[in-house]
């Protein structure tokens, strides 16, 4: 810590909310006299735009435009079913073998995004290109 009396510049750090182009100096002590203190205070809330400015908080919240939520993408999955496996089984997995899973032919499938399950489904074709699809069952609300 540099002291004043040993005639060096006092130390110097740009204050909150200032550009560091700014030159920030703090020259007076907290014990001084109440005019020094003020004279201190002065210089510490007269740089630049405070980061929390009263004026936005009083305007509320700005609208978000829609735009940018319609554009985020999720991930969307349709869960058939689950099996429990343990590891020597699943190493000596090989072509043409069968898992089976915990569920039966029409059964409902979880649908979920970003690993949510947001409700329930059951698998079925477009008829053209023997596509899968899902058509949902149940939504659920949270």
């Amino acid at each position: 810590m540099m002291d004043s009396s040993d005639g060096a510049a006092p130390f110097s750090w740009p204050a909150v909310g200032a550009s560091f182009n700014q030159p920030y100096r703090v020259e007076h002590a907290l014990n001084s006299p109440i005019s020094d203190r003020q004279a201190l205070r002065a210089q510490l809330t007269d740089w630049g735009t405070p980061v929390y400015d009263n004026s936005r908080a009083l305007a509320g919240p700005q609208p978000v435009s829609g735009k940018s939520f319609d554009d985020i993408p999720l991930t969307m999955e349709v869960v058939i079913g689950h099996a429990q496996v343990p590891v020597s089984a699943l190493m000596s997995l090989t072509k043409d073998q069968v898992v089976l899973l915990n569920k039966r032919f029409g059964d409902p499938v979880e649908i979920r995004v970003n690993g949510q399950t947001i409700g329930r489904g059951e698998i079925v074709s477009d008829n053209d290109d023997n596509i899968i699809g899902v058509k949902l069952t149940e939504v659920l609300r949270s």
